[in-house]
């Protein structure tokens, strides 16, 4: 049975540009990367999935890319109840920036499931999934945490 939600929203860059920018200073790198927003919930924190070396090394992790200037992990605390999510299930925004292109490319939703993928380009269901995105953004701590 799959975890708790996650969801992020992503603004895409173009492909392959990830590994250009790697290849370019620090700063160049950190101004082209994609932007990734996540939300998780505060139980994929808590439920211990293999082992405490395990988790220990995914929070590790989780801080670490926390740090880098385009990221953003935030938490969904257990204490706000229930929400929206619980029925729209783990997923991503992708919305893609104008670069060279003339026509920008729509904003897509991204699903996975057990048997394949969705992609949801329609504009009620890209509302619907934007609802539930600005409603976590606001139930969501902020990043404001002490790395000990």
């Amino acid at each position: 049975m799959p975890g708790p939600p996650q969801h992020d929203r992503r603004r895409a860059g173009t492909p392959g540009r990830g590994a250009a920018a790697a290849a370019g200073s620090a700063p160049a790198a950190a101004a082209r990367a994609a932007r990734f927003d996540v939300v998780l919930s505060e139980a994929v924190l808590l439920r211990v999935v293999g082992g405490a070396v395990a988790m220990a090394e995914q929070l590790r992790h989780l801080v670490e890319a926390s740090r880098l200037p385009h990221v953003s992990i935030r938490v969904a605390p257990l204490a706000a109840g229930p929400h929206d999510v619980a029925i729209a299930g783990s997923f991503v925004l992708l919305d893609f920036p104008l670069g060279i292109r003339v026509d920008p490319e729509p904003p897509v939703v991204y699903r996975e499931s057990l048997t394949g993928t969705l992609y949801l380009d329609r504009p009620a269901e890209l509302a619907a999934y934007e609802k539930v995105w600005a409603s976590l953004d606001a139930l969501a701590l902020g990043e404001e945490v002490h790395h000990g």
